[in-house]
Parts: C-alpha cells; sequence; structure tokens
C-alpha cells in the first residue's frame, strides 16, 4: 500500500469512528422522540392512518440506522491501531525477506564478535589490576 495512502486512511479512521459515533448517538435520540411521537399518535383519532405508518416506518428506519451507526463508530480502528497494523505488516514482509534475514545475521554475528572483544579486553584489564 502506498504509504501517502496508508497515512491518509489513518487519519481518515479516526474521524470516521467519531463522526459516526456522533451522528449514532443523534440517530438514537432523534429515534427514542419518534417512537414516543408515533406511541401517542396510535390511540389518537384524529391521526391519519397514512401518518400513523409513516411515522411507524421512520421510528424503525431511524432505530436501525443509529444501530449501525453506532457498531461502525465502535469497530472502525482508532488512528494509533491503524499505524500499529501497519508496523505489523511491515515487519511481517521484512521478515519473510531473505536479503535482510542474511544481513541481520551478520549483523548478529558482528555485534557479538565485538562484544566478546569488549568482554576480552575488560577480562585484560581486571587480570591486570589484580596482578598489580
Amino acid at each position: 500500500m502506498d504509504l501517502v495512502l496508508f497515512i491518509y486512511l489513518a487519519e481518515v479512521s479516526e474521524s470516521l469512528s467519531k463522526t459516526t459515533g456522533i451522528v449514532g448517538y443523534i440517530s438514537l435520540i432523534a429515534a427514542i422522540i419518534i417512537t414516543v411521537g408515533y406511541m401517542c399518535c396510535i390511540d389518537d383519532s384524529y391521526t391519519p392512518e397514512k401518518t400513523t405508518e409513516l411515522m411507524g416506518r421512520i421510528s424503525k428506519t431511524t432505530w436501525i440506522v443509529g444501530a449501525i451507526l453506532l457498531v461502525v463508530s465502535t469497530l472502525a480502528p482508532s488512528q494509533k491501531t491503524v499505524y500499529l497494523m501497519g508496523a505489523a505488516q511491515a515487519v511481517t514482509l521484512v521478515s519473510q525477506n531473505e536479503k535482510v534475514k542474511d544481513i541481520a545475521g551478520k549483523s548478529i554475528e558482528i555485534l557479538e564478535k565485538k562484544m566478546d572483544e569488549v568482554l576480552n579486553e575488560d577480562l585484560i584489564k581486571e587480570t591486570k589490576k589484580a596482578i598489580d
């Protein structure tokens, strides 16, 4: 994935989560208000039947939309999570590359040799101090 697109999607996922959460809560509040209004109009003999039916459909739709938006806002990853997923993917790709494995192996060998040299120098210094 192109790095620029990845960074853009990381930023968008954060705002998508917040926006859908806010709209979801507003939808559920509207659904409560519409449902209460619908319940009040069911027994009202002055309310035309089509209006009552329309309010029932709007109420159901608003409940469904609100619930879906809240689920989406919950499941949308945060910016930090998107970056962690990208880092995990990069580590996986690097670990599967044979050239990188060779370089890493050589780096470890060099590091071990240098550590042995330092340890030997420290041992020689300690021995000289003990002799003096």
